[in-house]
């Protein structure tokens, strides 16, 4: 089955409008379902082929419940991406169960395509020059993980659940750091200071995806449904990502970081070590003297993308100079616009 109408929430997001514009560009249909009070680019108005939805997913169930309706697959991107966890089951976990209890509700049977993260995978357990893939276990202790791993936990757990219980049929995709214009900055390069950048890992590779590329393997994955019950699971990150000394190099292109300054996470990670043996540091200690956190963010590592080309075939793909570009450009051009 090809689906030709979709509901994506979240839509208004840095993702959410990515996946829209890419959803259009194939041919589908789209009900884009946003906050109440979300800015919507105005492109949408003069787009019959988008119809926008305002809805609070916790509060607005017969909205919610209309949203689930007549649509071949739904994209649910909608998640909050920092604050504490009261503020992720808020915006993040609760408003999932929400959508799922709706869709269930309904009678329907929508191919239902969650927006997970590579983040909920466990590194402690890989060999520094490991291979992180979708055999790799989740995070074993999630409370000394952040609460953004904890919560896209915690929305697979709800989603494998409707699967068995209900027979949804569900994909789980993890995409690896998202960027592009406006968001370049990644996490497993080490620590951004002023000018410098503390770099704690110097070899493994950086698990990335450009926000068109990521758009494009989602859109085509929502097309590709699974039979009910058996839900598929696969990591979103570019051909040949990129190790950190390429990505340090292309993200100098604009101007940052100045110069970096090395020091080893294996130190971070004795340091850890002893941390977790004092109960009232463990879970207070900054997320790099949590071992789980810095051997997720630090650890050397290459990343297989062998199931998601397995499953959907050629997909198009900017390189990661070429997306670097792209990216730095944007921003500068709307730093000119800004200012000009």
């Amino acid at each position: 089955m090809t689906a030709g109408s979709i509901l994506i929430t979240g839509a208004s997001g840095f993702l959410g409008r990515h996946v829209v514009a890419t959803a259009r560009s194939a041919g589908l249909t789209v009900r884009a379902l946003v906050r109440p009070t979300s800015v919507i680019p105005d492109s949408w108005a003069i787009d019959d082929g988008v119809e926008v939805v305002r809805c609070d997913m916790l509060s607005d169930g017969d909205a919610l419940s209309a949203a689930v309706s007549d649509v071949d697959a739904i994209i649910h991107a909608a998640a909050a991406m920092a604050g504490g966890d009261d503020v992720h089951d808020e915006a993040t976990v609760r408003p999932t169960a929400a959508l799922l209890g709706a869709i269930t509700n309904s009678g329907q049977h929508p191919h239902f395509v969650l927006i997970s993260s590579l983040s909920v995978y466990g590194a402690m357990g890989l060999p520094p020059g490991g291979r992180l893939d979708e055999t790799t276990p989740i995070a074993q202790r999630p409370n000394l993980r952040d609460a953004y791993c904890r919560a896209k936990l915690a929305q697979e757990a709800l989603v494998l659940v409707a699967a068995d219980d209900h027979q949804l049929r569900a994909t789980i995709l993890r995409p690896g750091a998202i960027f592009g214009p406006g968001r370049v900055w990644n996490g497993h390069l080490g620590i951004g200071i002023g000018p410098a950048l503390i770099q704690l890992a110097g070899d493994g590779q950086v698990p990335v995806t450009y926000i068109d590329n990521c758009a494009s393997a989602i859109v085509k994955a929502a097309q590709m449904p699974p039979e009910p019950g058996q839900p598929i699971i696969l990591n979103v990150i570019d051909e040949n990502p990129p190790d950190r000394a390429r990505f340090l190099t292309a993200l100098r292109m604009g101007g940052w970081p100045k110069f970096s300054i090395p020091f080893s996470w294996r130190l971070l990670s004795a340091v850890g070590a002893v941390v977790e043996r004092i109960p009232p540091l463990a879970h207070r200690a900054p997320g790099l003297l949590r071992r789980p956190v810095l051997h997720a963010r630090m650890k050397p590592l290459t990343y297989g993308t062998d199931r998601l080309r397995e499953r959907l075939g050629d997909l198009p793909s900017i390189g990661f100079e070429d997306a670097m570009q792209r990216s730095l450009r944007a921003e500068k051009d709307s730093e000119s616009e800004t200012h000009g």
